[in-house]
């Protein structure tokens, strides 16, 4: 199964490593999509020989160039779900994308649980 981990801002790489092995006994994940910051997230695919895609925004686009790479990793990787750790700005956004593009999306809340978001536009 595809995965999508964003969260920008998460300081327990505990958490996320928990949250992902967790996630994987259930549903053995294929391929990790994450971005260049979450580096918990990229270190738990290599120690568990997981394909991983990482993204990173250009600095040619700038302060749109987040957005631009949210757009981009769910139209080029299609992940089946997403899995927002906390984060910043650009996180919601990518949160607010998946939930459009009909993504299931759960928000990491604890050590021990998933808390499946509303399908409803975060802000609406």
């Amino acid at each position: 199964m595809k995965i999508l981990a964003a969260g920008t801002t998460t300081t327990d790489p505990d958490l996320a490593f928990r949250t992902l092995d967790k996630h994987h006994k259930r549903t053995p994940i294929t391929l990790l999509v994450t971005t260049v910051d979450f580096l918990a997230a990229r270190a738990w695919a290599e120690r568990n020989d997981v394909r991983a895609s990482v993204y990173e925004p250009k600095p040619e686009h700038g302060s749109v160039g987040p957005a631009l790479m949210n757009q981009a990793i769910l139209r080029d990787d299609r992940p089946a779900v997403v899995l927002a750790f906390p984060g910043g700005k650009e996180t919601g956004d990518l949160v607010n994308r998946a939930m459009m593009a009909k993504v299931p999306v759960y928000a990491v809340v604890n050590t021990s649980a998933f808390k499946k978001v509303s399908t409803r536009r975060l802000g609406a």
